[in-house]
């Protein structure tokens, strides 16, 4: 029989050993279950804000793409680059910048859809290249600037601006005879 000394260094050893075992066969993996599920669930709820902002995104550019696809992409490079080129004349004028130098390209493309390119540099104030860039921005034609660099000139308040700008034009599909 095991004096009280004993029991008491057993009961002790039992209780240690049984709380090692409770923690490596059930506090360990509960918890790492438990942290793996909380990464889940904010990896889930950061798609889910990704995919919010996406579909309100997609509700606030609708109205631009049907007015796109309404008045259709232009079938002949030289059409679509004219649009571009009364685009940003037009903006350029309303805002009073100054546009030095204005330089068309017409890429090498593949597929249906084909850019148009335009390398601009221009002139004017702070506010004045702003509005021209809000009027760029605001267009009905699909461009997409590509590239913008932005200067000021030497003591004066004038700023100088470059652009490289594009637009699509649609390649229509080679018909079989």
């Amino acid at each position: 029989m095991l004096s009280k000394r004993e029991r008491i260094i057993a009961i002790a050893a039992l209780v240690a050993v049984l709380i090692l075992v409770g923690d490596r066969w059930v506090w360990t993996p509960l918890s790492d279950w438990r942290q793996e599920l909380a990464d889940q669930k904010l990896l889930v709820l950061e798609q889910l804000e990704a995919n919010q902002r996406l579909m309100h995104t997609r509700r606030e550019l609708a109205p631009r793409w049907r007015q796109i696809v309404k008045t259709g992409l232009p079938t002949d490079p030289a059409a679509s680059e004219a649009k571009l080129l009364y685009t940003l004349r037009d903006a350029a004028k309303q805002a009073k910048v100054n546009l030095a130098t204005v330089q068309p390209e017409r890429p090498a493309g593949k597929g249906e859809l084909r850019e148009v390119i335009v390398a601009v540099s221009g002139s004017g104030s702070m506010s004045e290249i702003s509005r021209f860039l809000y009027r760029l921005d605001t267009t009905d034609v699909p461009l997409r600037i590509e590239r913008l660099r932005l200067a000021t000139t030497d003591g004066r308040e004038d700023m100088k601006v470059d652009l490289r700008i594009s637009t699509l034009w649609r390649q229509p599909p080679k018909e079989d005879s």
